[in-house]
C-alpha cells in the first residue's frame, strides 16, 4: 500500500523538466502521457516518438516514468474501494467507478468464451481490491467466484468490499497466487487478470490442477493507434498476446469499446 501512494505521488509531482527534457518535448504530451495508466487518452508527439527510438537514455528515463504510471489505475481502485465502504449507499457507489461500463462487455466475452451457465463457478486470479468482474458475474450472471490476490492489504480491503455489497456468501477472496489453487476440478472457468504475472508460470501450474472441462482465458491487449503504441513500445510486453507453451489458443474475443481488455481462451494441449 505504501508503495502504490508512493508511485502515484510520483507522477503527481513530477519534476518533468529534469526527466523529460522539456526544451524538447512540450507540457502538454507530458499531462496527457500522465493519465495513461488510468486510461485515458494518450497523445504522442513526431518528436517524443523519435527520441524514444533513438535516444536510449531518454528511453530510460521514460520507461521508469510509465512503470510508475501503472500503478495509477490500482490507486484509484483502492481509492473506490474505500469510498464504497463508507458509503451508505454501496451498490450506487461502486456503480460510478470510472470503469464500469467498459467492464461489462469484458464480462460478456468471459461468459461467451468459457461457456458460462448461471450456477458455474470461476476463479479469477489477480482479482485486485476493487474486483468488479466478480461482482458483475454474479450481479449479471449468476456466476459464483473465489478471486485470488496476493498483496494481504489489498484482499483484505476487498474482502470489506464484498461484504458491504452483501456478497460474501458469493464471491470468496483468498490471499496467495496461481499456487494457492491445490485443485479445481470443480470449477468452470479460470480468468487470468491482465496483470496477473508471470503469465506463462500461472498457467503450467493451473495444467496440474483443472480438470479436461475447465476452460482457462488470460487478458491481453493490443494498440494499433499512433498514441497507444507509447505503451507498446517496452513496458507492456508481458501484456501482448503470446502463445505459451503446452497449451493452444482455441478463441480470441475482443469486446466491443468502451472495453479494452482482449480474452485469449487457452486449452492445454494434448500430448
Amino acid at each position: 500500500m505504501k508503495e502504490l501512494k508512493q508511485s502515484f505521488e510520483y507522477i503527481l509531482n513530477l519534476d518533468v523538466a529534469s526527466l523529460l527534457k522539456s526544451d524538447i518535448i512540450d507540457q502538454e504530451i507530458i499531462h496527457q502521457s500522465k493519465v495513461i495508466g488510468s486510461g485515458g487518452e494518450t497523445k504522442i508527439s513526431d518528436k517524443l516518438q523519435y527520441l524514444l527510438e533513438h535516444d536510449d537514455v531518454f528511453k530510460i528515463k521514460f520507461e521508469k516514468f510509465l512503470r510508475n504510471c501503472q500503478y495509477v489505475f490500482i490507486y484509484d481502485e483502492i481509492i473506490t474501494a474505500n469510498q464504497v465502504i463508507k458509503s451508505k449507499n454501496p451498490r450506487k457507489t461502486y456503480r460510478s467507478f470510472a470503469y464500469y461500463e467498459s467492464y461489462l462487455g469484458t464480462i460478456k466475452a468471459e461468459i461467451e468464451g468459457g461457456n458460462l451457465t448461471k450456477g458455474d463457478k470461476i476463479i479469477f486470479i489477480g482479482s485486485g481490491p476493487l474486483p468488479i468482474t466478480l461482482i458483475q458475474l454474479y450481479e449479471h450472471y449468476g456466476i459464483e467466484s473465489i478471486g485470488i490476490e496476493i498483496i494481504p492489504e489489498v484482499a483484505a480491503l476487498s474482502r470489506q468490499l464484498i461484504s458491504s455489497l452483501g456478497l460474501s456468501d458469493k464471491i470468496e477472496i483468498v490471499t496467495g497466487n496461481h499456487f494457492s489453487i491445490k485443485s479445481a476440478k470443480d470449477i468452470k472457468h479460470i480468468i487470468v487478470a491482465l496483470a496477473a504475472e508471470p503469465k506463462d508460470e500461472i498457467l503450467q501450474w493451473l495444467k496440474t490442477v483443472i480438470s479436461k472441462d475447465t476452460s482457462v482465458s488470460y487478458r491481453f491487449e493490443e494498440y494499433e493507434d499512433k498514441a497507444e503504441k507509447l505503451k507498446d513500445l517496452f513496458v507492456f510486453q508481458e501484456r501482448k498476446y503470446k502463445e505459451f507453451d503446452g497449451y493452444t489458443t482455441t478463441k480470441i474475443i475482443k469486446p466491443a469499446p468502451p472495453s479494452r481488455n482482449i480474452i485469449a481462451i487457452v486449452k492445454p494441449s494434448l500430448n
